[in-house]
């Protein structure tokens, strides 16, 4: 997930490796001055302008990478359907820049109803019923990984003394 950030009078977007690779380009630095508006979209994928050209992309997926069309030179590293993040510039190397917004620096306001609800369907077992209850088992007896009661060992034999 790339991170936005402000070093001194510039605003850096930060790639990781494997995004590097995947945009064909390292970190984009632009000056604050040329920052027109900020905004957050609900949805990226409305935003996204022109061909991706250099770049990776799978349409709802993920884009990555240049985006370029008639008057238009934007940057979008978008992933799935999380928020995004869209800077509009003037006088800079892009255009836009549309970044998505990692899910724990997403504040609870910019979360819809729809983008909640595909954040619990993707993480793991939000949806599945939880497992039966099990009771513990009786006194002097242990459960085996299978689930089996078995009895405990009560001393006696080969020296060994029995538990108090």
């Amino acid at each position: 997930m790339p991170t936005l950030t402000v070093d001194g009078n510039h605003l850096v977007v930060l790639l990781s490796a494997l995004e590097k690779i995947g945009a064909l380009r390292g970190n984009i630095s632009v000056p604050l001055a040329s920052v027109r508006a900020v905004r957050v979209s609900d949805t990226p994928w409305s935003e996204l302008r022109g061909i991706r050209a250099p770049g990776t992309g799978l349409p709802r997926v993920i884009s990555l990478g240049t985006r370029r069309g008639p008057g238009v030179h934007d940057f979008a590293a978008v992933y799935g359907p999380r928020p995004a993040l869209v800077v509009e510039m003037t006088g800079a190397s892009f255009d836009r820049l549309v970044v998505s917004c990692a899910d724990s620096a997403e504040p609870p306001a910019w979360r819809t109803p729809r983008a909640e609800a595909h954040r619990l369907a993707r993480s793991r077992g939000s949806f599945r019923r939880p497992p039966p209850h099990v009771p513990r088992p009786a006194a002097g007896l242990f459960r085996s990984r299978k689930g089996r009661a078995r009895p405990v060992f009560q001393g006696g034999g080969r020296g060994r003394a029995a538990p108090p």
